[in-house]
C-alpha cells in the first residue's frame, strides 16, 4: 500500500513537472504570434478605428499608454453623427478613429438656445427635442403668421476692428419643415449667407455675399445617419466691431433660390442645435464646443506615446505607418499636417509622416539634427478622404510610399538618435498649425527598415 502511494505521488509530481515545463513554450508561442489583423513585425500597432492595440506582442489597453494633454472635455461624433463628450486629458475614439484638433473657441453663448438669441417673428423653444447627444436639448425655431417678412433668430458677438475669418455652423434635423440659411454679417447690412437643405442634407445654395460681402467665403454640410445635418458658412468679415450669426427660415426647397422673405404660417420651422461661431482659418467647422452663459475655449489636442527605454528605436532601422484623414479643405493654406511623428522629444530629430493639403500628396520627412536628410511628398492624397503613408529609414537609405506610391527616396549615411516619442496627429511643439485636425484610423512602428516594396504593400 505505501508502495502505491509512494509510486502515484513520484507519477503525479513527474506531471506537474512536465506540465510546468511545458507552459513557457505555450506563452512564447501566444507573444510570438500576433493576431492576424497586426503588420507582420510590427513593434507597435494601434488600430484606432477598430480600437485594437498591440505592443511588443501583446494586447494592451490604449488609455494606459497614451499622454493626452487638452484643458477641456471635447465632443466625440461617430460615423452616425451620435455625438459623445470626453472628459479633459482623455482622447475621442470611435469608428471613425482617434480624433486630433487644433485649439477651438465658440464664441456664441448659450449654444443650445436656452437664452442669449432674439427671436424675430419666431418663436424659439428650448430643449424641446432629442438632440444628437441623446439628450433632449435641440430647440425648435417655428414661423409667426407674419406675411412678406423674415423669421429668424441671431446672436451678436462683440469682435476686433480686424478683418478676421470667421466659421458659424449648426446642425438641423433632416425633418423639418423649412430650409436654414446661416448668415454671419456686421450688423450693417454687409457679410455673407448660405442655405442649407436639411431634407436633402444638401447645400441648397453656396454661400454669397451680401451688402459688401465678406470676402474668401466657403459654405458646406456635414451630414449623419441620424438624420442631423451640420450647416456652415465660412468667411472673413470687415473691420466693423460686431459679428452676427443668423439663422433664418427658408421658405425654399431642395436646391432652389434663397427665400428668406415669405408669409409665415405660424406652424412651420426648423429643428437645430448647436451653434457655433469661431474665429480660425480652418473653412470647416471644429469639433463641436458646447456653451452656456460664457464661450467655450478648448486648447489643441497633444496625444503621444513613450517607448520604453528597453524599445528605443535603435539607430540601424526603423519604420512609421500613418494612416487617416484630414477633414481641412484642400483650399486651406500650405501647411503641412502631421499625421504622425517619432521622434526625440523635439523637430530636431525625426521621421514623420505629413499631409499636404493644398499639393493634395503625403509626404516623409526625415530630419537629423534639424536639417532634412528625405523630404519627399507624392501620391495622391485628397483632404477629406482616407490615406496611407508609410516611411523607412536607416543607414544609408531612407525611403516613403504614399497610397502605393513609392517616393523618390535617398541615401544619406547620417542617422537621429534617441527616438522616445511617438506624436500621433502632430509633431514634437504641438503646432496648432501642423496638428491633423481630422481622425487617425492607424498607426504602427516596426523596429526595423522595411523595403519599398513592403511600403508599397501596406500603403495599398
Amino acid at each position: 500500500m505505501i508502495r502505491l502511494v509512494v509510486l502515484f505521488i513520484t507519477v503525479w509530481a513527474g506531471i506537474v513537472v512536465a506540465l510546468a515545463g511545458a507552459a513557457p513554450p505555450i506563452l512564447q508561442q501566444t507573444l510570438q504570434n500576433p493576431p492576424s489583423w497586426v503588420f507582420p513585425n510590427a513593434y507597435l500597432d494601434f488600430d484606432f478605428a477598430h480600437q485594437r492595440y498591440w505592443v511588443n506582442g501583446q494586447n494592451v489597453a490604449i488609455d494606459s499608454l497614451l499622454t493626452v494633454i487638452r484643458n477641456i472635455a471635447r465632443t466625440c461624433t461617430n460615423s452616425a453623427g451620435a455625438i459623445n463628450y470626453v472628459p479633459i486629458n482623455r482622447v475621442c475614439i470611435n469608428d471613425l478613429g482617434l480624433l486630433v484638433w487644433g485649439g477651438t473657441s465658440n464664441l456664441i453663448l448659450q449654444s443650445q438656445f436656452a437664452a442669449s438669441w432674439t427671436a424675430t417673428r419666431s418663436t424659439l423653444t428650448a430643449n424641446a427635442v432629442t438632440s444628437p447627444d441623446a439628450t433632449t436639448d435641440a430647440a425648435t425655431l417655428v414661423e409667426d403668421s407674419t406675411a412678406a417678412n423674415t423669421h429668424l433668430a441671431v446672436q451678436s458677438v462683440t469682435k476686433a476692428a480686424s478683418s478676421l475669418a470667421y466659421t458659424f455652423s449648426v446642425y438641423g434635423k433632416s425633418n423639418a419643415t423649412r430650409r436654414i440659411d446661416l448668415q454671419i454679417d456686421d450688423n450693417a447690412g454687409n457679410g455673407a449667407i448660405m442655405s442649407c437643405d436639411l431634407a436633402g442634407q444638401q447645400v441648397g445654395v453656396a454661400a454669397a455675399g451680401v451688402g459688401t460681402p465678406f470676402t474668401g467665403l466657403a459654405s458646406g454640410v456635414q451630414t449623419w445617419s441620424n438624420g442631423w445635418t451640420r450647416c456652415y458658412i465660412s468667411g472673413t468679415s470687415s473691420t466693423a466691431t460686431t459679428i452676427r450669426g443668423v439663422i433664418f427660415l427658408d421658405n425654399g426647397t431642395g436646391t432652389g433660390a434663397v427665400n428668406t422673405s415669405y408669409n409665415g404660417n405660424g406652424t412651420s420651422g426648423a429643428t437645430i442645435f448647436g451653434a457655433q461661431l469661431e474665429q480660425n482659418t480652418f473653412i470647416v467647422p471644429s469639433p463641436y464646443e458646447p456653451t452656456t452663459v460664457a464661450a467655450n475655449s478648448a486648447e489643441s489636442d497633444d496625444v503621444s506615446y513613450t517607448f520604453p527605454l528597453s524599445a528605443q528605436l535603435p539607430t540601424p532601422g526603423y519604420s512609421l505607418y500613418g494612416e487617416g484623414y484630414s477633414q481641412l479643405p484642400t483650399t486651406f493654406p500650405t501647411s503641412t499636417y502631421y499625421l504622425a511623428d517619432i521622434d526625440d522629444g523635439s523637430n530636431n530629430n525625426r521621421l514623420s509622416a505629413t499631409h499636404i493639403a493644398s499639393a493634395t500628396t503625403g509626404n516623409c520627412a526625415f530630419a537629423v539634427t534639424g536639417s532634412f536628410i528625405l523630404n519627399a511628398s507624392g501620391g495622391s492624397f485628397l483632404s477629406g478622404a482616407n490615406g496611407k503613408i508609410a516611411c523607412s529609414a536607416t543607414t544609408g537609405l531612407q525611403l516613403g510610399a504614399v497610397n502605393n506610391t513609392a517616393l523618390t527616396g535617398t541615401t544619406s549615411s547620417s542617422m537621429p538618435t534617441s527616438l522616445t516619442k511617438l506624436h500621433i496627429g502632430e509633431r514634437p511643439d504641438a503646432n496648432p498649425l501642423t496638428l491633423w485636425n481630422g481622425y487617425v484610423n492607424r498607426v504602427a512602428v516596426f523596429l526595423n527598415a522595411l523595403s519599398q516594396s513592403a511600403l508599397n504593400n501596406i500603403t495599398q
